[in-house]
């Protein structure tokens, strides 16, 4: 992994002169990040208050209400208004058969092809892919723990114990909707979660297409030095504490959706501005919705690292596999490559063109033709990287 923040620079200041009673660095970050703890539990205690005792358990009902009222302009209801608007142009239903909310496409009597998406995003942000895939697959995208509208609780306490609870999300999720077998796409770190759910249960999935997977290298000792400053240490801190980039979102309130449409305008340039709206829309409720979503934090250290990393464990992977990224994809591929040899089945890696982390939306047409090559023409498997 070579991700390198730049923006994350030494900070040229080495106290604040407007605080006279702060004498250090450390201080200044010691208050700022007690101050957003102490917001971020108190918006925790009021959903626990707000979410009723069934819910905490297993629910993917919208609530009605928002833990921060009107400071923060989202709740449920609004999540699906926008996911609603995303997917005006595909044509789905929603199963009940979880508690994991679960949108669904296709045929019934076509295989089934579960779909998982990443960290902070939700089930619609595969809009580009359930009508292509549809087509071939009886097509199933999961709203993942804690986010869009499923909100059931688990032991998040560890790095193990995180990883267990979501790879069991997923065996529950099976279980519920009486599949033998699927296939399964995951990208970023619901491509982690995806292959560690292969490596737990090999038996009940048919292919895996890992899409820019996170958490695969392991951190070199060069790579462990992290950069200083208080920017970074702020960053840092805040990490070992819970903060997310969702906290950030709801606790600037009125200015978050600003902050997301800047996202999205920097990010897709190209993209239309009507689809570009709605996509702005999804995304700033399904970050804003949530107060908890602090099981990333147990998955990876600072800098994306992984606390318990794929390449180790890349030859338990007996799953055939095609790995994914885009041409310009801040997760490094040479890592994806290593594990790939270390699997004992056969493999693929593609590198898609013009396309980054996000490379499904992208470019999608030729995510779509790689996935689809890979899950109907088992036969065929590449065994260098391709663009």
């Amino acid at each position: 992994n070579t991700f390198k923040p730049d923006d994350l620079r030494r900070s040229k200041f080495t106290s604040v002169g407007t605080y006279p009673k702060i004498s250090n660095e450390l201080a200044v970050l010691n208050r700022l990040v007690t101050g957003f703890n102490i917001l971020k539990s108190f918006s925790r205690r009021i959903e626990n208050r707000i979410t009723s005792p069934s819910s905490s358990v297993c629910s993917s009902k919208p609530r009605k209400r928002n833990p921060m009222g009107i400071w923060v302009a989202t709740n449920d209801k609004r999540v699906l208004e926008a996911e609603q608007r995303l997917l005006s142009e595909v044509q789905y239903e929603e199963s009940d058969s979880s508690c994991v909310r679960t949108l669904v496409a296709g045929d019934p009597s076509n295989p089934p092809l579960l779909l998982v998406h990443g960290f902070g995003t939700g089930a619609a942000f595969w809009y580009r892919q359930i009508p292509a895939f549809s087509r071939h697959f009886r097509v199933y995208s999961v709203d993942w723990l804690r986010c869009g509208v499923t909100d059931p609780k688990r032991d998040f306490r560890t790095p193990e114990s995180t990883e267990n609870a979501l790879v069991e999300s997923i065996e529950k999720w099976r279980r519920d909707h009486k599949i033998e077998r699927f296939s399964l796409v995951g990208h970023s770190l619901g491509g982690l979660i995806s292959a560690c759910y292969a490596i737990k249960y090999p038996a009940y999935v048919e292919r895996l297409v890992l899409a820019s997977p996170a958490g695969v290298p392991e951190k070199s000792s060069a790579e462990e030095r992290m950069p200083s400053g208080l920017l970074w240490n702020a960053v840092r801190k805040g990490w070992e504490w819970g903060l997310t980039p969702q906290d950030v979102v709801r606790l600037i309130g009125p200015y978050g959706p600003k902050l997301v449409r800047r996202y999205t305008e920097w990010r897709y340039p190209l993209m239309e501005a009507t689809e570009k709206q709605a996509l702005h829309d999804y995304m700033y409720h399904v970050l804003a919705a949530r107060a908890d979503h602090a099981y990333f934090n147990k998955v990876f250290a600072p800098g994306a690292w992984a606390h318990r990393p794929l390449l180790p464990r890349a030859h338990l992977v007996t799953v055939p596999t095609l790995w994914l990224y885009g041409r310009h994809d801040w997760m490094d591929w040479r890592a994806g490559e290593a594990a790939r040899l270390r699997q004992p089945v056969a493999t693929a890696l593609e590198l898609v063109p013009d396309a980054s982390h996000q490379l499904f939306l992208d470019n999608p047409d030729a995510f779509n033709r790689s996935v689809l090559h890979f899950l109907l023409n088992k036969n065929t498997h590449p065994t260098q990287p391709q663009s």
